[in-house]
């Protein structure tokens, strides 16, 4: 009967790595939006790549700190995008962008060196 409790245990820890292992990772993007519609942002990020993330019912959007619609930023935004792989498709979990007005304002108001 040990020997049964201890294969269970073990068969039940090695599905919880598995499911921990397939579980979709979250990670954050930085860029410049390019292109923008109700289901899709794609950005250019700080690497020069372009990345496009499709965009669920369940996605906050913010612009210049407002809640906002993806339909809304505008191309040359900039952007700070948490995404995620499901099945493939990199979904856009947050979305924070400042349109390129405020973008530049700010960069003018950061100090410049030491």
């Amino acid at each position: 009967m040990q020997r049964l409790i201890a294969i269970c245990c073990l068969a039940a820890s090695g599905a919880l790595r598995i499911n921990a292992a397939l579980a979709p990772s979250s990670d954050m993007f930085e860029g410049r939006i390019t292109a923008a519609s109700k289901s899709a942002v794609s950005i250019v990020d700080k690497q020069g790549e372009n990345v496009t993330f499709l965009i669920g019912t369940d996605c906050k959007v913010t612009r210049d700190g407002k809640p906002s619609e993806a339909m809304m930023l505008g191309v040359g935004d900039l952007v700070s995008i948490v995404g995620r792989d499901e099945a493939g498709r990199v979904m856009a979990v947050t979305i924070d962008a400042y349109s390129s007005q405020r973008s530049v304002s700010l960069a003018a108001s950061q100090p410049s060196g030491p």
